[in-house]
């Protein structure tokens, strides 16, 4: 059984599995520069696009490359501020849709802060624990690409990811302890 055809199923499971494992282990080192990456990258789309539609091609490509700096240090460097304000909108949003009118504004701005908080001065195991989680996502499905055995797929991620986030928090926490 292929998904696309035997050989294509081939290297979309070993490109997944190798990407997988990569971001499972090693996710922490390389966040940074992932996400600079990805900023550069709708940086230049966003500068292109807005270029296109205020004047020709050579100022698209004048604010497409001007966007993509920008955009790829703000990722870069402020990546973790953005990852909780993340995650302290998700909690805002389960409070809010959980209690309607005022009580679940003034509570979610509760949880909001609490959680926006609690993330930024963790924020080295969420990103270590996120990354192995994506990691182990991209694991399994590299894994069904190969064998198209469900459960097999699922306890692979499941194993990469937990053994993933135990090795970048063990890392993460030998790492400090080195600097004290």
């Amino acid at each position: 059984m292929a998904i696309i055809s035997p050989d294509i199923d081939l290297i979309i499971g070993i490109v997944l599995l190798l990407i997988g494992l990569v971001l499972a282990f090693f996710g922490k080192l390389i966040w940074a520069m992932m996400m600079s990456l990805i900023g550069a990258l709708i940086g230049g789309l966003l500068g292109y696009i807005i270029g296109m539609l205020l004047g020709g091609w050579i100022f698209a490509i004048i604010l497409s490359l001007v966007l993509a700096i920008l955009l790829s240090m703000v990722f870069g460097y402020m990546v973790e501020l953005g990852l909780a304000l993340i995650l302290g909108l998700m909690g805002f949003a389960l409070v809010w849709l959980t209690f309607p009118g005022t009580a679940g504004i003034v509570g979610g701005v509760i949880v909001l802060a609490i959680i926006f908080a609690v993330a930024y001065y963790f924020i080295e195991e969420v990103v270590a624990g996120a990354t192995a989680l994506i990691g182990g996502i991209l694991t399994g499905a590299g894994v069904f690409f190969l064998t198209f055995d469900l459960g097999l797929s699922i306890g692979v991620g499941l194993m990469i990811f937990v053994t993933g986030a135990l090795v970048q928090i063990f890392a993460l926490r030998k790492h400090r302890m080195r600097r004290r």
